[in-house]
């Protein structure tokens, strides 16, 4: 028998105004690599039991699981193109401000939890179009090397039913995609006290930048009387990730590891990461290309170890592992322009 071609699989997303309601205009269908759709129920597995059938046999299983409850979940990998990105970084725990006519400049902070945006998603495979209502995201991660950006991460959802069929959409742009080799990336050391700058792109290489949003959510929702889930309740969410690839740099080395002494220090190296992603292209009509940029005003910094061992005919590059302190108003802003009305 033949199979379903992944290529003709759709993947549609959607904000909610309020969870319980599923919409049906103002869909982003997007342009996937990869995309998943499926029921995961929760089942009570029983101990083994005894009693039943009229053979003397010693199997375990006499009766069936029982089901208590369902999620849905889902996956997805998509290049960087310019407006599905918006939507996502709602459901993982993010509001927004947009200003602008011609170019739309939305600005993404964190949400406070009672703020935490509910999504539709529509999913097609073989002719059957299944729709998710009360959707979040819970783990979303953005991947720059030189062969091409990339969004990943994974959703849940608290119901799941056919389409209306009748939901309209809005094709993600392809017109300006968001290229490794347009941008640039700073990291400054303290940027409470002398503020010195350790990474810039405009004279040091890179190879690989990620940032990964993690925002758990709470899957043990179940009830008495109710089969399902009432809430996804974030549980703490955490945003770091890797600059990768940077040239050996012992006066780095001295701030980071030793805070300017002579020894390992106890002292914690904080810094700030502001890095932007840019399309080679203005957007129509306006001086300015298509972008996405990540300012943390105060991360936590690591050098990975892998820098420090020589193996073979590998070249040594230091890797820096960064973590987001939540510890000033503002801990993250993503900036994403383009001609998305809103999000």
């Amino acid at each position: 028998m033949a199979g379903t071609p992944s290529t003709s699989a759709t993947w549609k997303i959607g904000r909610q105004s309020a969870q319980g309601t599923p919409i049906t205009t103002g869909f982003i269908t997007a342009l996937a690599e990869q995309s998943s759709f499926y029921v995961a129920f929760d089942e009570a597995q029983k101990a083994a039991e005894h009693g039943a059938g009229a053979a003397d046999r010693a199997t375990a299983r006499k009766s069936a699981s029982i089901r208590s409850g369902y999620l849905v979940r889902g996956q997805f990998r998509c290049n960087a193109y310019p407006n599905l990105a918006g939507l996502l970084l709602r459901g993982a725990g993010f509001g927004v401000s947009t200003t602008g006519t011609t170019e739309r400049t939305h600005v993404f902070t964190l949400a406070t939890r009672a703020n935490h945006a509910w999504l539709t998603m529509l999913h097609a495979v073989g002719g059957l179009e299944r729709r998710a209502t009360d959707a979040r995201v819970n783990r979303l991660t953005l991947t720059a090397q030189p062969d091409g950006i990339k969004w990943s991460g994974e959703w849940r959802a608290l119901t799941e039913d056919d389409a209306a069929g009748t939901e309209t959409t809005t094709a993600e742009s392809t017109a300006a995609e968001l290229l490794p080799s347009q941008g640039s990336l700073t990291m400054n050391f303290d940027p409470a006290g002398a503020d010195t700058e350790i990474i810039n792109t405009s004279t040091d290489d890179l190879t690989r930048f990620t940032m990964d949003i993690a925002n758990p959510l709470d899957e043990a929702d179940l009830a008495l009387f109710r089969f399902g889930h009432a809430d996804l309740t974030q549980t703490g969410l955490t945003v770091g990730g890797t600059v990768e690839g940077a040239a050996i740099d012992w006066a780095t080395y001295d701030l980071l590891v030793r805070n300017s002494g002579a020894n390992p220090s106890a002292s914690t190296a904080i810094c700030d990461l502001d890095t932007i992603f840019q399309s080679a292209v203005n957007i129509a009509g306006a001086a300015v290309p298509y972008s996405c940029r990540i300012q943390v005003p105060r991360v936590e910094v690591t050098i990975d170890e892998g820098g420090f061992t020589a193996e073979g005919e590998n070249l040594i590059r230091w890797s820096y592992a960064w973590q987001m302190i939540d510890a000033v108003t503002t801990p993250i802003t993503i900036t994403l322009v383009n001609l998305q009305t809103a999000y």
